[in-house]
């Protein structure tokens, strides 16, 4: 069985790793929606960062 593939980046999906689906254009009509990594592994610096920045301005 071939494992699942972030379609974006082309990276084996992990069992917990977030997902979420993203819609195709009708074209692609056998495939209509795509599976990609939610927090990609490549972005993982700015995902931290946003984070960081949503944490301290919560903060009190």
């Amino acid at each position: 069985m071939k494992p699942r593939t972030c379609e974006r980046w082309g990276q084996v999906i992990r069992p917990g790793e977030k997902t979420q689906q993203v819609f195709r254009d009708s074209v692609s009509a056998a495939r209509p929606s795509a599976t990609i990594h939610a927090e990609c592994p490549h972005e993982a610096a700015r995902w931290a960062a946003a984070r960081e920045a949503v944490r301290r301005r919560d903060s009190p």
